[in-house]
């Protein structure tokens, strides 16, 4: 209750987006000071995970001096935060993550998007060990021409449940969520229903491997509402 860390952006002065990070002591919040890659244009923080007080990994995205948007990832050590490198997936054009899920810091899990040779958005994972970051194949719906993943939970070194979404045929069609799962080797889609007319998942939490609750929204004859699955 004494020890939580939020991140996200701000616009300043000079109309630029730039990563910001404020932690709770239990009495008050404060900024701490985020740096960004050498050259950015701007920073955006998504995600983060704390699986120790003085261990936090915080993804997102940046702009670099050409303009392209690339991945982000920062660590802090109790003390500051620093730049972390990650890679980029071949032939990618441009690239961001959403969501993190660490249980140390030598385990972290990364989830987003990146748009690939042929100009398509698809899913993207990241794993963290310690030393460096490295991608992971991640699988995209038969029929999705867009798709990306929003958030992660790694309830165990070999159990992961990442949640997103994809349109149907063109970027123009009908969205529908997305949910995969990571068994310690390999990232597989998984069945989950679509509700209304539209549907996508921002966020989820797991408890274990067969325990997970998952949070977004969906069309319901032409409103936005609140859409919760549990996967048992």
């Amino acid at each position: 209750t004494a020890n939580c860390t939020a991140v996200g952006s701000y616009v300043n002065s000079a109309g630029i987006t730039l990563a910001l990070v404020e932690r709770w002591n239990g009495t008050s919040w404060s900024i701490e000071t985020t740096p960004g890659p050498s050259g950015a244009k701007s920073t955006s923080l998504a995600g983060i995970s704390c699986p120790a007080a003085a261990n936090c990994t915080a993804v997102g995205s940046y702009v670099n001096s050409a303009g392209t948007t690339l991945v982000l990832a920062e660590s802090w050590n109790g003390t500051s935060w620093s730049v972390q490198a990650t890679p980029l997936p071949s032939g990618a054009s441009s690239s961001s993550l959403a969501g993190v899920s660490c249980l140390s810091a030598t385990d972290c899990t990364a989830v987003g998007q990146y748009t690939n040779s042929q100009e398509n958005v698809v899913t993207l994972a990241e794993s963290w060990n310690g030393t460096g970051w490295s991608i992971q194949a991640t699988p995209n719906p038969t029929a999705g021409a867009s798709s990306w993943l929003s958030g992660v939970s790694c309830p165990s070194g070999s159990a992961c449940t990442a949640v997103g979404g994809y349109y149907g045929n063109t970027e123009n069609d009908t969205i529908f969520l997305v949910a995969e799962s990571w068994n310690g080797t390999s990232w597989s889609v998984q069945s989950a229903p679509h509700p209304g007319t539209s549907s996508a998942l921002n966020g989820v939490s797991c408890t274990s491997a067969t325990a997970c609750t998952a949070v977004g929204n969906f069309n319901n004859t032409g409103t936005n509402v609140p859409l919760a699955e549990r996967y048992s």
